[in-house]
């Protein structure tokens, strides 16, 4: 069954049906975003090099990664001791960590501009950041 008034389009305005990938880590700092966690849930955007196929995908003008469906990408969080703080508390480390990767796409319904967005979790222990063998 298809929709003819459904139509895929980008956050460039252009039908490239393009995915914004943005990456989010728990940060007791930072702010509190729909979507993202639990109703105390705060987070920190951060920027990542993202990689398809061990090609680095390029960056735009607002700062943002834009993939495509039926791809497979990967990300690094190099230099983890830049990620310590997020892990420290005033009453000691918190054990762990969560990053989100938030996927959001454009698309047009019966002529009105919608967005939809999914979000992944990834929780990162203390003993993955500063045991790597």
């Amino acid at each position: 069954m298809t929709d003819s008034n459904l139509v895929g389009t980008s956050f460039a305005g252009t039908n490239t049906k393009d995915l914004k990938l943005q990456l989010y880590i728990e940060s007791d700092d930072g702010t509190k975003i729909e979507g993202i966690g639990g109703e105390n849930t705060k987070v920190k955007e951060i920027h990542l090099p993202v990689y398809k196929a061990s090609e680095k995908q390029a960056e735009y003008e607002d700062g943002y990664v834009y993939v495509n469906s039926e791809n497979v990408y990967d990300f690094t969080l190099n230099e983890l001791q830049n990620y310590e703080s997020y892990l420290k508390t005033s009453a000691g480390y918190k054990g762990k960590v969560t990053l989100y990767a938030k996927i959001s796409c454009k698309y047009i319904y019966y002529c009105t501009e919608k967005e939809a967005q999914s979000i992944a979790q990834i929780n990162i222990c203390q003993r993955q950041l500063f045991d790597l063998d």
